[in-house]
Order: structure tokens, then sequence, then C-alpha cells
């Protein structure tokens, strides 16, 4: 967003930006006119990385296009300016009239609107060029499809409909995966048009917006701005676990504080909110009023319920693992370079993987380990704290195609224990978030801050990556030790000092039993995969492809059959709160 005269240059990222939070939009148009004094986040190390790796995609890919022999034409930047986007723009057309099989970084300006795309691709569809015509192609590190992309990709889209007189049939986005995206412009069309007039009506309004914790936050420039704003106004959003919809609701009944929330009165009925739900808001509400006011965290535990919080811990066992994982999604398909159990009397293992090769052998040594200790001991479980650990598991053995058959029998016989659920339906906490880091502040002190001040095990490991520093990876293997450790006292200190002298402990499962028809048919395969793995992999692979293909649903299944409804309504693969309608 750029101010001319007394006229606004809106940009393809100001629509992006707009879908993702109307707010920020509305701080670039304070900001821009002097309304507002916003405070910018200072640039966080993880924004950085991002944006170098981006680029470093970005370029790759040109790199490959030229070394295939294809010709690239370049747009040169130049700092903005209107005379600059007008001889960028002519750039553009120019290099279009040429026929120009790819363009890099072609500029767009209309006189209101700008915008940079990273690649045009020629295609053999008539247009007002000649026979030819141009789709526009963007590169993105991430490795998946997001809502804003086919904005992004629209905008540019209608730029080059501008240009060359029809609208491009497609658009495409490189994703960081090394797999192309591709969509039809038209069927994006209409939505585009009415963001893009939303955008319009709304940076010429007046009245503020009210901003809301997104997932855009951890990128935004105005996030210190807004926080600071929801701690001035104690906004409801400070309560943990609080959706947005509630906080709606919630103001729309004159209830617009966490300090009136928690004040309230416990007969208050708000509408379409749920007694019960209203009361576990209020509840978390007091516990954090209690330590603003006395600032001493304290918790309080929930009524016992069959299948949920403590009823989910089943009895410890001498061989207990408590596990945890670190990755880098910007390495390869993300690489997840360290897996750490702490078991015992804190005893503490680690695998180090830093290539596919070795990220394969430290998953299949990581898997041989926990079968191991459960073949010695069945009582013994895997607890870890959130669901990234068994995601990554999970991950790892569809890629390698590796351990499939024993993962399928650690999660049949629900020998992972995720004590992030314990916590959250056991008990409340005077936090304003859930994560381990919180919640141990009841039991466990860290003793060191090194990968904290990096910003991340990430950003550690992307250092290491850079100065092959040995005190880095030190630093990062005491942080997940760390991790670990307290992961294991988290279950200690449930177990010894929070746990109810009344609670069930969960019983363990025993799968149901595999028929003899399937043993049978298991043995042949292992069988015949044997005789062909050397002369005909692919056909060895295809053996168990309709049972690797059946293998997802289920894991879903067991990652989501004891959430509760709210969780269920949360999760956006499921449903839940259905009723049955009697006729």
């Amino acid at each position: 967003m750029r101010v001319l005269e007394t006229d606004l240059i809106l940009s393809t990222s100001d629509i992006t930006k707009f879908v993702r939070c109307d707010h920020a939009t509305f701080i670039d148009r304070g900001t821009k006119n002097g309304t507002i004094d916003a405070i910018r986040r200072k640039p966080s190390g993880m924004s950085a990385l991002i944006s170098t790796k981006g680029d470093a995609h970005e370029h790759a890919f040109v790199d490959q296009l030229r070394a295939t022999g294809k010709s690239v034409v370049a747009i040169a930047p130049a700092p903005w300016s209107v005379a600059a986007s007008q001889r960028g723009e002519a750039q553009t057309l120019a290099a279009m009239r040429s026929g120009a099989e790819y363009i890099y970084q072609a500029a767009f300006f209309d006189g209101r609107w700008s915008g940079y795309a990273d690649l045009l691709q020629r295609v053999e569809r008539p247009s007002n060029l000649g026979a030819y015509s141009y789709e526009v192609i963007d590169t993105k590190l991430a490795r998946s499809m997001k809502a804003h992309f086919l904005l992004q990709l629209s905008d540019y889209s209608h730029h080059v409909a501008r240009l060359q007189g029809v609208l491009p049939e497609s658009m495409h986005v490189e994703l960081g995966s090394g797999t192309r995206a591709s969509f039809r412009v038209a069927d994006y069309a209409a939505y585009y048009r009415y963001v893009r007039a939303s955008l319009a009506r709304a940076v010429g309004r007046t009245e503020a917006s009210t901003p809301f914790p997104v997932e855009f936050c951890s990128l935004c420039d105005w996030f210190a701005h807004c926080s600071q704003h929801w701690r001035d106004v104690d906004h409801l959003s400070l309560v943990a676990n609080i959706r947005r919809t509630q906080v709606t609701r919630l103001e729309r009944g004159d209830v617009k504080t966490l300090t009136a929330l928690a004040e309230a009165s416990p007969m208050l009925r708000i509408r379409k909110i749920a007694p019960e739900t209203f009361g576990a808001l209020q509840h978390q509400a007091k516990l954090q009023l209690g330590h603003r006011q006395t600032g001493k965290h304290t918790y309080e535990l929930l009524p016992l319920e069959d299948d949920r919080g403590f009823a989910r811990l089943p009895r410890p066992s001498a061989n207990d693992v408590f596990f945890d994982v670190e990755g880098d999604p910007f390495i390869g398909d993300g690489l997840t370079f360290l897996f750490g159990v702490a078991f015992g009397e804190d005893e503490y293992r680690a695998w180090w993987a830093h290539d596919a090769d070795s990220e394969r052998k430290a998953f299949e040594e990581v898997m041989a380990f926990l079968v191991a200790r459960r073949r010695n001991d069945g009582d013994a479980h895997v607890y870890h704290y959130g669901a990234m650990e068994v995601s990554t598991l999970k991950r790892l053995a569809g890629r390698y195609g590796t351990c499939e058959n024993e993962l399928d029998d650690l999660l049949r016989r629900e020998a992972f224990v995720d004590l992030s659920s314990v916590v959250k339906q056991g008990m409340r906490i005077s936090h304003s978030s859930y994560g381990l880091k919180k919640v141990e502040t009841f039991y466990f002190t860290r003793e060191h801050h090194e990968v904290a001040e990096f910003g991340g095990a990430v950003l550690a490991y992307e250092q290491w990556l850079e100065k092959n520093d040995p005190a880095v990876l030190d630093a990062i293997e005491q942080y997940n030790r760390e991790d670990c450790i307290s992961t294991l006292r988290l279950r200690r200190w449930l177990v010894d000092e929070v746990r109810p002298a009344d609670a069930t402990w969960r019983e363990p499962q025993e799968p149901r039993e595999t028929s003899a028809d399937r043993i049978e048919e298991d043995q042949q395969n292992d069988a015949l995969f044997q005789a062909l793995q050397n002369d005909e992999p692919l056909l060895a692979q295809l053996l168990y492809y309709h049972r690797r293909e059946e293998r997802p649903a289920w894991w879903a299944y067991h990652a989501r059959k004891d959430l509760d409804v709210q969780e269920l309504i949360d999760d956006s693969e499921c449903i839940g709160a259905l009723t049955l309608a009697e006729d």
C-alpha cells in the first residue's frame, strides 16, 4: 500500500493480506494517512528465514528453466515510484510482444493497482499478442496450497488479461515440494472480484475494525501493536482456548472483556453458547484473572469423566518412554533432524539425521527402540505432548515405506499417550495457553536457554547448516533433552501430585485378532516381496499398495476417536454435535 498525493496505490500483497486479516489492512491505511501511530514488531528470525528460503526456491526454479535451455527475460527491479512502475509494465508488455518463453519478475501497474508476478509462461493460445498468450506461475515455499495463493494468482492473471486482451486459461504454483499445482482462472474470478472490491471499500472506511488473533499474526508487522491493544482493553481473545465465534456471541451479550466474563453471574445465558460451554470459559477467565491479581499461577481439577482427562492415563511402567522430535520444514520435503526419548530416571537418548538417508535410518532405529520397550513390557507406553510426534512417525513411515506394520500395531494397541489431552481435559490452568512451556511452570525449571535465544530449534539448526558449529547442535540436543525430561516430569507430576485418588486407569487395549486368512495373505505377500524386491522393485511395492492406501484412514480414526464434541467441531476433517432427527 502506497500513497500518491491523495490516492492509495494498492498491490497484490494488499489483497492477500486483507483476506487473512482485515485489521492489518486498517493499520496499513492508518499509518499511511497519519491517523495511527502503530507499534511495528521487530524483525523476527523466522520471517527472515522464510523470506530467504522463498527467494532461494524462486531462483532455483528460474535457474532450472535456464539450465534446460528455456529463454527467460528478466524485468529489472527498481525502487518504487510511479515512473518506475509504469516503466516496469512497459518492459513486461514489450517482452510479451516479443514472444519470450518466460518473463521473470513481470511488473504490472494500471494507475491504482500494482503487482509483480514471479513468472509468466508462454502458451500456444491466441490473444491480442498473436497466436500465443501468457499464464502466471508463482513459486511458493509451502508444500500445499493456501487460499490466498489463489487470490494472488488471480490478481496477476487479471493484469495479464488487461495486457494481452484475453483472460489466461490457467494459473500455476510451483510448490516447495517440487510439484506444480494448476487451476482454472475462471473458476476463481468471481471470488477474486468480490475480495478486490471489498478491499477497495475497506480502505475508504474510517471506522476502526477489531483485531483478533489469527494465523497471519505470526508474520504480521503489526502483531506487537495488536497484542498491546488486547492487553489494554482486556480483550476476550486473551482467554485460553476461546474461539472467535464465542467472542462475538459474548460481546453481543454485553460481556466484552476477560474481567467481565470472570465476574459475570454464573446464571447468565448467552445466545448460541451452551451453559456448560459458558461455564468452562468463565472458569478459565477466573483463573487468568486470579493470576493477574496475585501474580501466582494456579490450577484446578475438572470433574472426572470416563475416557477423558485422567482416565486417559495408563498405569505407569518402568519401561515407559517420553518422546519429542525436532524438524526443519525448509529442507527437502521437510527433515526431522533430531529424535529424542527420555526414560527411567531422567535418562535420555538422541538420534540425529542430516539428510534423507540418515533420517530413514534414525526413524527405523527409533521405531525399533519403541517396539523393543513394548516387547519387553506390554504395559509400557510412549508419552508425548501434542500431535506432532505421532504425525511425524506416520509421515516417515509413508515416505520411506518402512516400519508401517510396527507403527500400525502401536496405534492399534493405543501405545501412544498424548499428555496435552490429559491436561486439557483434566484441569484448567491460569495460563493464557496450554503449551508444554506454560504447563511446566508447575513442576519443572529449565536450565538451558540457548535455543530460545536463537529463536527456536529450526533457526538454530539453520544456523548450524550455515556455520557448522558443533556447539549449536549441542544446544539443540540439550533443548530436546529438556523437552523430553519435561514430558517425563509432567507425567510424574500428574500421577504423584495431581491425579485424584478415585480416578480410574486406562486399561491396556488389545487389538482385534487378525483373521487366519489375513495372516496367510500377509505371509504370501511377504514371501513374494522378498522374491521380487531385487529384480522388480516396483512390483514388489505394489503388493502392499491397497494396505498402504487404507492406513491414513485408520490412522485418522485412532487420532480422533477420543476427541470430545467441541474438539470434533474444531477439527476441520470431522463433524461434531450431530443428533438423530426422529421421524
